[in-house]
């Protein structure tokens, strides 16, 4: 839901995913038919799918369970890409005082979402008025299309004043997908079966926090998001059963959040030395507005080592977990983020995750430089049930974009238990 540098255009190749992430961990809830009148999930009667196929994984609309197998109800997730083109949103308190503006065409692949072409651009600036040591302020927008018709677009800013006592972030997206979706559980994800889905999707998120000294920072959050989810009945891999039943689900997440961060990084762009501890809890309930009520958490820890000239040693650790009556694309996963690269988005996720991860980072000249990172990870349902780890190595190349502020364009390539992955992108990984 989060990530370093808050990733501001996230995910360019889909913006609004990104964001989603940042701000909402769950777009599901009332189910709907073709008709104007509404249906809730409890209500609304279905027939028996259980000997329905979808590309060789048994589909059943059914409540949420999990079995030994790790092949439990389908997850309704924002699908990711394997391509993520992310304008760096700063939050340390070190400043930059020139202006710059970063643009950054990025054609794409992503597995969920197919060939496209994204494309973001942020103003970084420094007003007077918000003192010497604030964070750079940042200003942008994005947008992206693929050629399986999904397309998104969104805007934010992120801001500091009062010489970085005061942050403030905002963002708003938009997005419709194609995709394929996968289940849940470690089994469904090394099974490799999904579902094609359509959604369609708006969100926004609003924070504030306030410095409390020795680089601590504490404050609020309020995320609501309206999203549609239906299957895709035109395409061929559908069977008749469902061709012919015209399921949708409509829902609206809202939720007010706790954040508590400290932050002693040397910088938001490139860190060197410092440290980045982040954790956020998020309430669902309607009591803010939203058709579900249930709590997601997340815990992430970034530390820099400067190990010789030019190079330094990133090393990240993170966790999420949802409880409650979260619906099942509100369970943490991979691939939304940079935690584990290599793995198709959304094909592992459940109730908790985790995953650590070390990079090596070498500028060898000016503008140019190379990384190698490993990590390990997982899903589950229970704390003690983490019994299939999931590795993740790959290299990549730096070109600095922005050389005012520090801020590079990337190269980076992945692989996985299953898969492989390439990316491109704007700012570090982490």
């Amino acid at each position: 839901m989060n990530t370093s540098i808050q990733t501001y255009l996230a995910n360019l190749s889909k913006v609004f995913v990104a964001i989603l992430c940042l701000s909402v961990p769950s777009l599901i809830a009332q189910v709907t038919n073709t008709e104007p009148k509404n249906y809730s999930i409890k209500n609304l009667h279905l027939p028996d799918f259980d000997d329905v196929t979808v590309k060789g994984m048994k589909v059943s609309p059914q409540p949420s369970t999990y079995s030994d197998s790790g092949q439990g109800p389908l997850s309704l997730d924002a699908p990711g890409t394997s391509f993520s083109a992310s304008v760096p949103m700063p939050s340390a308190s070190t400043t930059s005082n020139k202006s710059e503006f970063v643009i950054a065409p990025i054609p794409f692949y992503s597995p969920s979402i197919g060939f496209g072409v994204a494309l973001g651009a942020a103003y970084i600036y420094n007003p007077g008025f918000a003192g010497t040591n604030s964070a750079p302020w940042i200003t942008g927008v994005g947008g992206f299309y693929s050629d399986n018709g999904s397309w998104g677009a969104g805007a934010g800013h992120k801001m500091s004043w009062n010489d970085d006592k005061w942050r403030a972030f905002g963002a708003i997206a938009h997005a419709n997908l194609n995709y394929d979706f996968f289940g849940i559980g470690s089994g469904a994800g090394d099974n490799g079966r999904s579902i094609p889905l359509r959604q369609r999707a708006t969100a926004g998120v609003v924070e504030i926090l306030r410095g409390v000294g020795n680089h601590w920072y504490v404050g609020g959050r309020y995320v609501v998001a309206q999203v549609h989810t239906s299957i895709d009945t035109s395409d061929p891999d559908v069977p008749p059963a469902f061709a012919s039943i015209p399921i949708g689900m409509d829902t609206r997440l809202s939720a007010a959040g706790l954040h508590v961060q400290r932050d002693s990084r040397d910088s938001s762009f490139y860190p060197t030395r410092g440290a980045l501890f982040d954790v956020e809890a998020n309430f669902f309930d309607p009591a803010f507005g939203s058709d579900f009520t249930f709590q997601s958490y997340g815990i992430a820890y970034n530390h820099y080592l400067p190990i010789a000239t030019n190079q330094v040693l990133a090393l990240r650790g993170m966790a999420n977990a949802a409880s409650g009556d979260a619906p099942f694309f509100a369970l943490p996963s991979f691939g939304a983020h940079a935690d584990l690269r290599g793995y198709t988005p959304g094909r592992y996720r459940d109730k908790m995750m985790f995953a650590v991860q070390a990079e090596y980072r070498w500028r060898f000249t000016k503008r140019f430089g190379l990384v190698a990172f490993a990590g390990v990870g997982g899903v589950a349902p229970e704390l003690d049930q983490f019994d299939t780890l999931l590795p993740s190595i790959g290299t990549g190349l730096r070109y600095v974009l922005a050389e005012k502020n520090n801020v590079s364009l990337r190269f980076d390539a992945a692989w996985g238990r299953h898969d492989q992955a390439f990316y491109i992108g704007v700012g570090e990984a982490f």
